[in-house]
């Protein structure tokens, strides 16, 4: 059974020109309609006309002619594109999306209500029973970060060459709990962000506060970690011309980006912040570890984090003795961290590798909004302290005795000998200023 959608596309044949017009409007904040694309970019567009979509179960495939959505046939356009699969990809009794345009031709082709959950990196394949692993088999990237060897409904090996993996493709389970694989899509190049725009490989794509980026931990190819929101991303260093991305969009956004081959470099922006003595109560194991819930800053916004038990101030994981010692941990800086599928971290660092320093000292003093002393106090005794400079978007925050944390502006700051202060510093300014208030 076929769908006709009501919500056509506009078709352009010179796509680039409504992609600048598309992005003025953005920026002008003013609605796009049919004619008004018309009267803005007239002269560049040739033709232009709606695309009707039908929906329907794929019943037969002729590659580089046609596909049939149960008894209709449609045809292929000379510019038809594949989203979020490709032309092998396509399977017999998935449900896809056709673009067509105004003489039926097939122009855009999209699975049918896929999310991100039904894509994978694909790393390894295997179907020699005598080979790597026994039996059909396949080391996947999820979205979660998580790299599992999964079994497969059949043998793989010859669909897709190691010589080409790392891929990006959809799965689905059956009922036996195998996967089947399909597609595979590929983009080499390091990811330039700008502007929630993602481009790699010359193709350029929205992103936005949910796409999710899966990035392979420094040096290391099978291990990865998760940022979610474009803000959040870290910023990519390709030093080695390695550099793989790999992008699920839909509707000209993002979903799930995986990049590999990289490596990723924190600024002073990018810090976590730990409230020691805000820990939780312990909360049980979930199905990977016992946890505490913690204040924290994390990239300038205040939050909560899932710590694991037994880790300490370096995110290393201890004895069994800490796990009954909820204040254990005190107030620190993490410039990275690493969180399992259920988003606790048991792993982080508090190394820099962006010229980055973290000090400590013990009071505090206002010059003025963009001046402070720290280290105003010495071994209790009284001291000149520091005179520091602070940035022109320094991060300002105070903790209370329940370590409750409350951002403040740099002229809000309040001299107080008693208070002990954490704070960062970058190309010789501080960035970044945590005030521990004394107890009431």
């Amino acid at each position: 059974m076929m769908e006709k959608s009501s919500k056509p596309l506009i078709r352009v044949t010179t796509i680039e020109a409504f992609r600048r017009y598309i992005e003025q409007s953005e920026r002008d904040n003013f609605e796009i309609t049919e004619q008004s694309v018309i009267d803005n970019i007239d002269g560049e567009i040739q033709t232009m006309y709606k695309m009707e979509s039908v929906s329907g179960e794929l019943t037969k495939k002729v590659i580089d002619k046609s596909l049939t959505l149960g008894d209709t046939t449609y045809k292929y356009g000379k510019e038809k594109t594949f989203n979020g699969t490709s032309e092998a990809g396509l399977s017999n009794k998935s449900s896809y999306d056709v673009y067509v345009d105004a003489n039926g031709f097939a122009l855009y082709i999209e699975e049918t209500g896929a999310n991100v959950s039904d894509y994978a990196l694909l790393l390894k394949i295997n179907g020699d029973a005598t080979n790597w692993i026994n039996g059909n088999r396949a080391k996947l990237v999820f979205a979660d970060g998580s790299v599992k060897t999964v079994d497969t409904d059949k043998d793989y090996s010859k669909t897709y060459s190691a010589n080409d993996l790392p891929l990006l493709v959809r799965v689905k389970t059956n009922s036996a709990g195998e996967y089947k694989l399909s597609g595979g899509d590929d983009s080499k190049g390091v990811p330039a962000l700008e502007n929630k725009k993602l481009t790699a490989d010359g193709k350029t794509v929205n992103t936005d506060s949910k796409t999710i980026f899966v990035i392979n931990k420094n040096g290391e190819t099978a291990k990865f970690n998760v940022y979610t929101g474009i803000k959040n991303a870290p910023e990519i260093v390709d030093a080695a011309n390695s550099a793989e991305t790999y992008v699920y969009s839909k509707g000209g956004v993002a979903k799930v980006v995986y990049i590999t081959g990289v490596s990723t470099t924190n600024s002073s922006k990018d810090i976590t912040f730990i409230a020691g003595k805000s820990a939780s109560k312990l909360n049980a194991a979930t199905d990977t570890a016992a946890y505490y819930v913690y204040n924290a800053v994390v990239k300038g916004e205040v939050t909560s984090v899932m710590i694991m038990a037994k880790a300490d101030e370096k995110g290393n994981a201890q004895t069994d003795a800490q796990i009954n010692n909820p204040g254990a941990l005190d107030n620190m800086i993490w410039f990275s961290t690493t969180a399992d599928s259920d988003g606790i971290i048991y792993k982080a660092s508090t190394a820099s590798k962006k010229g980055v320093d973290v000090y400590t000292a013990d009071g505090v003093k206002k010059v003025s909004s963009d001046e402070v002393i720290v280290g105003t106090m010495v071994n209790g005794v009284k001291g000149d302290g520091a005179n520091m400079s602070m940035a022109s978007d320094v991060k300002v925050y105070t903790i209370n005795n329940d370590g409750d944390i409350e951002a403040i502006s740099a002229s809000a700051i309040k001299t107080n000998s008693e208070a002990s202060v954490i704070y960062t510093v970058e190309d010789g300014e501080i960035t970044n200023l945590f005030i521990q208030l004394p107890k009431d």
